[in-house]
């Protein structure tokens, strides 16, 4: 659904212009400081590496049209600026949740890692509030977790005509498989008896990759 169409259900209120003006002015001023912390994350977390984005104006009015129950404006998005950082371990990953919370107000905590989102997506998720008061979004993850959320991104939100088959004529098979290859990064970086990396089917290798 379009913003305008979003607008025309009564899903979404304002105009197009006045959501689109919004928008331009609140995630410029995220990109104009999106290096400013990335520097500070990196000086945080020493021997992550650390990334991120300011969030294009069309996937934000996407995102505001698609949950308009939480968000009317662009200015409500919490995630228009996007850090991660990739910790060697699962134990610095930690540690860097705890640099980053004596660093920044927290207004949101999600330790994915401890409780896997759908059983197998691990990762630590934090909202925080920065010197110049906007929300922004950082995850940080292990190297094995970082390879696991990016290979399955096109599981969950199929990107293709066959990405988007299996997904729906085979979901629980790739449900399975996505919790074997998890758990196994997660045993592995652990010091737990990880066995073998799980075989990926031929299949699934050729529609998502093998993680």
């Amino acid at each position: 659904m379009s913003l305008a169409a979003g607008i025309a259900a009564g899903k979404v209120k304002g105009s197009v212009e006045a959501i689109e003006r919004d928008g331009e002015e609140i995630i410029a001023k995220h990109a104009a400081n999106l290096p400013v912390e990335l520097r500070r994350m990196q000086e945080l977390l020493p021997g992550a590496v650390v990334e991120g984005r300011a969030k294009k104006l069309p996937s934000a009015m996407e995102k505001v049209v698609r949950k308009p129950h939480n968000y009317q404006t662009v200015s409500d998005l919490k995630d228009l600026t996007g850090m991660r950082g990739v910790a060697p371990t699962v134990d610095g990953v930690y540690k860097a949740v705890a640099a980053i919370k004596s660093r920044y107000k927290v207004v949101e905590d999600d330790d994915a890692i401890a409780q896997p989102k759908e059983g197998h997506y691990r990762s630590y998720h934090l909202t925080i509030i920065g010197d110049d008061k906007m929300p922004k979004e950082i995850q940080v993850r292990t190297p094995g977790q970082h390879v696991y959320a990016e290979w399955s991104h096109n599981v969950y939100k199929p990107l293709t005509r066959e990405q988007e088959h299996l997904s729906r004529t085979r979901g629980p098979d790739l449900d399975a498989f996505s919790k074997r290859v998890s758990d196994y990064y997660y045993a592995s970086e652990t010091g737990k008896s990880a066995g073998e990396k799980p075989k990926c089917p031929p299949y699934i290798g050729k529609a998502f990759g093998c993680p």
